[in-house]
């Protein structure tokens, strides 16, 4: 399995993660619990964010050389 392939299986539990949080923020009714959830999921999606960013570098650099 490639770098990428990796990669793309945590974006994608990435993004489950934060479906699930951005449901719970909304079903609760208890309002530190839903600031608790919002910051989670805002979290979640930054390294989401970022790891984004590092699968387009691993797929738009040149592959190693090999020997």
């Amino acid at each position: 399995m490639k770098d990428t392939d990796h990669v793309r299986g945590c974006l994608a539990t990435l993004h489950r993660l934060e479906a699930g949080l951005a449901d719970l923020q909304m079903q609760t009714t208890d309002e530190e619990a839903h600031d608790v959830y919002r910051q989670a999921c805002l979290k979640v999606r930054t390294v989401a964010g970022r790891l984004e960013g590092r699968l387009h570098e691993l797929e738009t650099e040149p592959p190693p050389l090999t020997n």
